[in-house]
């Protein structure tokens, strides 16, 4: 792991990846194949068929250790990679020497647009040793990335800054940004990024937790927290890496709780996070009635939510994976644990706060549930081929997955999601679940579908 920070090693390192565009050669790789780098790092079989596409054997060595962690030959090395750079990349802990092969130990270089980033092998890459990373990037680091302020900005802070992504994307529009992360291991590969990026004068990496290394009178124009959410109950002692108290808002109300000390009048924090909930209420919601934010107006925006059956299995899969515990136990476990508080939805969200804002809830996802009993209207029609294409009232055409749209015969108005998907598989997967609803919310959205009384 990386031991210590050598800002001209790193920077020697920086500019050898652009003398071989590294960066520019993979996001027109993937801009060809319309993928976005958020598309690749949650999806390792698209990486390896992009990988396709680079022809040049000195890349495809590089690319197979820089951004897919593989062992490589060190005779490969040789005439690709300086000798001496090699060796101090070695001495600082980024890459390892194992007999006559070298690897980075456990970490990848991405390039997301215009920035070079290190961070750990995602657990489910194969080539990942350490399954319980510490510096973690993933979908909700994207969505974070994507709802950042447009307007310059004094100072800005970046809580739970992990990579220090957030922080250095803040830095094109914030005079100065103060990056404070907790675990010791991921403050160095921060400070690694930041000078990797060129960003020291800019972006001030603090180790801390939350807003301990923060002085009282310190603050902010904007804040941004990516915060631990997994709502995994304190009994079950699943140690793993974004772990957010029995409701996912443990870390989130710590959070909460110093807006009023440290952000300014004018200026505004954004969090994202997922949570529990039942059909009609999301947990996160009760924020608006806390205490600690009397003084302060909240925008919650529910993205998404999925049934939590089917929220409990990518769970169960994660914490097994990440913790090395038996699928089967953790599964059970997490049934308990949310069947007995009569969880019914998984919901992802972003909150805006403001001392300007007043305090509103945006329902923003599919509110199709197993309750609902779809109808289609008398103004579609679809050709049976591999995939189904339905044209709507408005002359647009929609393909849908064969095998999905035999769903469609069901949707009488008077059967449930969950009698059709009864009918079809006899019992509740959480795959036909999430694939029956997704398939609901498209066809409503394209108005040749009701939902029946």
């Amino acid at each position: 792991m990386i031991n210590k920070i050598n800002k001209t090693i790193i920077l020697q390192l920086h500019d050898y990846l652009e003398d071989i565009q590294y960066g520019m050669t993979w996001q027109n790789v993937m801009s060809a194949n319309d993928v976005e780098i958020k598309d690749c790092i949650v999806d390792y079989e698209l990486m390896k068929r992009l990988l396709n596409y680079i022809t040049d054997t000195k890349m495809l060595t590089i690319y197979k250790l820089f951004l897919f962690g593989h062992k490589v030959p060190i005779k490969l090395l040789r005439g690709i990679l300086d000798e001496t750079l090699l060796k101090e990349l070695i001495n600082i802990g980024f890459l390892l020497r194992c007999d006559e092969y070298i690897s980075t130990d456990n970490y990848i270089v991405l390039y997301i647009r215009g920035y070079y980033l290190v961070i750990d092998i995602p657990f489910y890459f194969p080539s990942c040793r350490k399954k319980n990373t510490d510096t973690y990037l993933g979908s909700d680091s994207f969505l974070l990335l994507d709802n950042h302020t447009t307007k310059r900005t004094r100072k800005v802070l970046d809580l739970c800054s992990g990579s220090g992504i957030q922080s250095i994307f803040a830095s094109a529009y914030s005079e100065r940004t103060i990056s404070v992360e907790i675990n010791p291991q991921t403050v160095l590969v921060n400070k690694f990024n930041i000078i990797l990026n060129s960003l020291n004068d800019l972006i001030e990496c603090r180790t801390g937790n939350l807003y301990a290394p923060i002085a009282k009178n310190e603050s902010f124009d904007v804040i941004y927290a990516n915060p631990p959410f997994l709502p995994i109950d304190e009994s079950l002692q699943f140690s793993i890496i974004g772990h957010g108290g029995a409701n996912g808002l443990k870390v989130t109300k710590k959070i909460l709780e110093g807006l009023d000390k440290h952000l300014e009048d004018d200026g505004e924090a954004i969090l994202i996070g997922e949570c529990l909930g039942s059909n009609v209420h999301a947990d996160i919601e009760e924020i608006i009635n806390w205490k600690c934010l009397e003084k302060i107006g909240v925008q919650i925006f529910l993205l998404s939510r999925i049934p939590i059956q089917n929220a409990i299995e990518n769970l169960a899969s994660m914490i097994s994976n990440v913790g090395n515990f038996d699928y089967a136990l953790v599964l059970e476990k997490l049934q308990n644990a949310y069947m007995d508080r009569h969880i019914e939805f998984y919901y992802t969200y972003i909150v805006k706060c403001s001392k300007k804002y007043r305090s509103k809830v945006h329902h923003l996802y599919s509110r199709w549930s197993l309750n609902d009993k779809p109808k289609t209207l008398d103004i579609y029609s679809y050709s049976e081929e591999t995939n189904i294409c339905i044209n709507t009232y408005q002359n647009k055409t929609i393909k849908v997955n064969k095998n999905i749209a035999e769903y469609i015969k069901y949707f009488d108005g008077h059967t449930s999601l969950e009698d059709i998907i009864l009918k079809r598989h006899y019992f509740l997967k959480p795959k036909y679940i999430k694939e029956l609803i997704e398939l609901c919310t498209v066809l409503e959205a394209n108005q040749i579908l009701t939902r029946g009384l």
